[in-house]
């Protein structure tokens, strides 16, 4: 089955004038929420703490620091595609594309009840269709921006 995904700004993440990362979450096209949005609103209250924490991580690197790849771990199983997850302890995990050096994409997340993500069908759904959006970025060399996100979307098999 075919599924569109389109992008959304997260500008929630913006304290100041000056954005040293660029956040863009998934949208499912005809969906009111984004996939961010989406993990945040179902485990708000079992991983309040672990939401807290990568959300002040997140506003950091967007006002301050600028993508740190020691904050996110490398999810891809021979850790050559830009899957990575947030580092942190915890059940919860959030995966993104690190696209380029100042632009991420959140591409959902899920509680982890398994050793390995390959073993949990969720997870495995997530990082297939961050592999799928990854290709569709490489093949067609697209550049996001805040100027053209909104015009950009990924047609995929999910």
């Amino acid at each position: 089955m075919k599924v569109i995904y389109g992008l959304k700004y997260d500008e929630d993440l913006v304290l100041g004038e000056e954005e040293n990362a660029l956040v863009y979450s998934l949208i499912k096209d005809g969906e009111e929420h984004d996939l961010f949005t989406e993990v945040i609103n179902k485990y708000e209250k079992r991983y309040s703490q672990q939401i807290k924490f990568a959300l002040l991580r997140l506003k950091r690197m967007v006002n301050k620091r600028g993508i740190q790849l020691d904050e996110f771990e490398n999810e891809s199983e021979d850790g050559t595609l830009p899957i990575y997850k947030l580092n942190q302890t915890g059940k919860l995990r959030l995966y993104f594309i690190v696209v380029d050096q100042i632009t991420i994409i959140c591409g959902g997340g899920e509680e982890k009840l398994v050793v390995k993500w390959q073993d949990d069908p969720k997870l495995r759904k997530i990082v297939e269709r961050l592999k799928k959006i990854i290709i569709e970025i490489d093949e067609n060399d697209i550049k996001i921006t805040k100027e053209n996100f909104s015009r950009i979307f990924f047609e995929i098999d999910e």
